[in-house]
């Protein structure tokens, strides 16, 4: 572990990132103390959370028996202003950052740092881990097959695919000083950085299981409203570099939120979305295949309320 009192700088920062995760901590700061291998530091920063997570997360580490240099803001900030400081505020030569409802599994540090020192080439570095879905407290593995691992890294998110898992990465700082940190104006944060460092960094994939991800309906990637704002502003900073692609992939987006939007039964959001995917690609047949499929949604939800069982005064139900 570092200490201020340390003169060499770390070789690994663990940034970890707190926003009303007080039910967490434990589990996310537990996963921490028990890492093989203990040559990091680690910065915590709060994000004006109303819980009680900081003066927790203080107990937690002393209970833990870890050092850790504590920041607070008076006034939440997004989430790239967050990992700026949180990198400002650190010194090692590798950075790791977690939010704090996810934890690592206690092989993270040692892979990584493995994985460091084998490919002095990489900029960044990811791995593999499991989904854990909170409402109904079970995980589940990531399924490799979702990633596109035989392409360039940036050329499959232009083409709207997933080149690695998003949580659980890495960085050289040298790398990111160089792309510029995480740009603040951006909402969705991981595929805009990603796209940045791909075009002057090899990426090294870890092929272990080494993170966990909670899941839940208070997570930032469950509001649609703030994936398709966050979507925009990233096809708009990147316009030039999708080219003709741009077109095609918003109306996509677009589409996929309505579809998952009418999963989730939010059929006014779900139409708002479609309506929108087929004014940019009007004559798209999945997008016109997700329109039917909402039609059929919400004449289920139409004749579902108008059979929905009510009762007499004298207790036996009624079709209404």
């Amino acid at each position: 572990m570092s200490g201020d009192e340390q003169s060499q700088p770390p070789n690994l920062s663990v940034l970890l990132l707190c926003w009303n995760h007080a039910q967490f901590l434990e589990q996310c700061i537990g996963s921490i103390a028990r890492q093989g291998l203990q040559d990091f530091e680690i910065v915590f920063l709060d994000n004006a959370s109303s819980d009680g997570s900081f003066e927790l997360a203080r107990r937690l580490f002393d209970q833990f028996g870890l050092k850790a240099r504590m920041i607070r803001n008076d006034h939440p900030a997004s989430i790239p202003a967050n990992f700026n400081r949180l990198l400002e505020a650190s010194q090692g030569q590798l950075v790791a950052v977690l939010s704090t409802d996810d934890w690592y599994d206690e092989a993270y540090v040692e892979s990584l740092m493995k994985a460091a020192a084998d490919d002095t080439e990489a900029g960044w570095f990811s791995c593999s881990g499991w989904l854990y879905f909170d409402e109904q407290q079970r995980s589940e593995e990531v399924d490799e097959r979702r990633f596109v691992t035989h392409r360039p890294v940036g050329e499959v998110i232009l083409d709207g695919g997933e080149p690695h898992f998003f949580v659980g990465c890495a960085y050289r700082r040298s790398a990111l000083e160089a792309v510029g940190g995480w740009d603040e104006g951006q909402l969705i944060e991981d595929r805009d950085l990603f796209l940045r460092l791909s075009r002057r960094f090899e990426h090294h994939r870890i092929a272990q299981r080494l993170v966990h991800y909670r899941r839940n309906s208070e997570t930032a990637s469950a509001n649609a409203e703030f994936m398709l704002a966050g979507w925009e502003l990233f096809f708009a900073k990147h316009r030039q570099v999708f080219g003709p692609r741009l077109k095609a992939r918003r109306a996509e987006v677009y589409r996929a939120y309505a579809a998952l939007l009418t999963d989730q039964e939010d059929l006014s959001a779900a139409f708002t979305a479609i309506k929108h995917s087929l004014r940019i690609r009007p004559l798209n047949p999945q997008s016109w295949r997700t329109l039917s499929y909402f039609g059929r949604a919400l004449l289920i939800r139409s004749v579902g309320k108008r059979l929905r069982p009510v009762k007499r005064r004298g207790g036996e139900p009624l079709v209404h």
